[in-house]
């Protein structure tokens, strides 16, 4: 089962801030495991989904979009800017 944007746990629908796919997995006679899938810059949440389909018989997959826009199609979670300033900090630090 795919499910955009809510999570249906025991009957009740949960909003999340994020825009996610979610997809249960097969064997649900027990909890299982989860994993959480987070794209890159000027991607989606569709990008990685290939990469962990072989676990979807066994594990929650939460493949979630990142909540700044770039262009059409295209998101991200921080700017590149951001991480060049935490680089700077980052390798000034090191030194």
């Amino acid at each position: 089962m795919n499910i955009t944007q809510h999570l249906n746990t025991a009957g009740k629908e949960k909003k999340s801030p994020f825009i996610f796919k979610y997809t249960e997995p097969k064997i649900t006679d027990k909890k299982m495991p989860a994993i959480f899938v987070l794209h890159g810059f000027r991607s989606n949440e569709e990008d990685l989904r290939p990469l962990v389909k072989s676990f979807e018989e066994t594990h929650h997959i939460f493949s979630l979009r990142g909540p700044m826009v770039i262009n059409p199609g295209e998101y991200a979670y921080r700017t590149i800017t951001a991480f060049v300033c935490n680089y700077k900090i980052y390798s000034t630090t090191i030194k």
